[in-house]
């Protein structure tokens, strides 16, 4: 399968899907309530609506690091998590953009790296601010 364009990848109809791993569990959030496959061992995923809808505006710094800003409301307490230790600074993190008829593996993977100084409040109140980045020392 050919992976979408750029321009593609801006175009509305599609659902951008965020993988969050902590600590051995991973989060799912989407720009809508989604249930993806992942195509290879038929395991379904449920990506939770959250990730807050944004223009792909990938920020590049040389030719080894990229990295995007996103914005996450939920019910996750990512306070209550921190303060139990589990840590989100560091840990990898995935965004694809995937359309409708895709599973998990067909859908494009726009960046692969970790997040980088995460804030946050409380939930369903504050968003979770996270920004991924990528580069060739990840």
């Amino acid at each position: 399968m050919v992976s979408p364009s750029l321009s593609t990848l801006r175009e509305k109809q599609g659902t951008w899907l965020l993988d969050l791993h902590l600590d051995g569990r991973v989060y799912r959030f989407a720009t809508k309530h989604t249930t993806v496959t992942d195509g290879i061992n038929g395991n379904t995923y449920l990506y939770r609506e959250g990730l807050e809808d944004f223009m792909l505006d990938l920020q590049q710094y040389g030719d080894t690091e990229l990295s995007v800003s996103l914005s996450i409301t939920s019910d996750v307490d990512w306070a209550k998590l921190d303060a139990q230790g589990h840590r989100l600074n560091r840990q990898k993190a995935v965004l694809y953009r995937h359309f409708e008829g895709m599973n998990l593996y067909q859908s494009k993977k726009v960046i692969e790296g970790v997040v980088l100084s995460p804030s946050y409040g409380e939930p369903f109140k504050e968003s979770l601010e996270i920004t991924i980045a990528r580069s060739a020392a990840i």
